[in-house]
């Protein structure tokens, strides 16, 4: 005849797929969609995070507009932030070119300014240095989540705009994506741009592995 399963039994096998249920839950997605109204959120949640590094690579990072509460002057207060608790926290900018014309002309100012303000946090902060455009629009956190897409670092890309990021936390991804930035030829060098930073030469953090 059949036993029949103990209550004690019974509550163990509930106890024990509550909790791999609970497990599967807490696992990080792999890939999440991030759209430009949320960009700002994710990406300060992971700055809060983040215990190791931070690398972003930034095409145009604009502070406009300039008072406490909006949301690109917040992003520099969180990255300062993540600097000042021992986070190596740095922004890889698009170089300052000397083409000039109008368009030119304010992408240059607009990131110069955000570049000043940022090392004054404690960031460190670099131009890129090559023949190639830093089109990019990348962050790497802890070498473990990378947030990438089209989204610019501006109020307008992030109210405004439609945008189009995905948040990755795929080993399988992340590793070659890694290795690609850390070889690529157009990584900054040590020339110093027209403003005032120290010259240092840019390299992989060591959360990269």
């Amino acid at each position: 005849m059949p036993m029949k399963p103990s209550p004690h039994s019974f509550f163990l096998s509930l106890a024990a797929a509550l909790f791999l249920s609970a497990s599967a839950a807490a696992r990080p997605t792999p890939v999440e969609f991030v759209p430009g109204d949320r960009y700002f959120d994710t990406l300060t949640g992971l700055v809060a995070r983040s215990t190791a590094s931070v690398v972003a690579y930034v095409y145009l990072y604009s502070l406009t507009p300039l008072h406490a509460e909006s949301l690109p002057v917040r992003l520099a207060d969180a990255l300062g932030a993540a600097a000042a608790r021992g986070v190596r926290v740095e922004v890889v900018f698009n170089s300052l070119s000397v083409l000039g014309g109008e368009e030119v002309d304010s992408l240059n100012d607009r990131n110069r300014a955000a570049a000043e303000r940022l090392a004054q946090k404690g960031v460190r902060v670099f131009f890129e240095d090559a023949p190639a455009l830093l089109h990019a629009k990348a962050v790497l956190v802890d070498g473990t989540a990378a947030l990438l897409g089209s989204s610019n670092w501006s109020a307008k890309s992030w109210t405004e705009n439609i945008e189009t990021n995905l948040l990755l936390r795929e080993p399988a991804v992340l590793r070659p994506w890694r290795r690609t930035w850390a070889k690529s030829p157009a990584r900054p060098t040590c020339r110093t741009p027209p403003c005032a930073f120290p010259r240092r030469c840019w390299r992989p953090p060591p959360a990269w592995g």
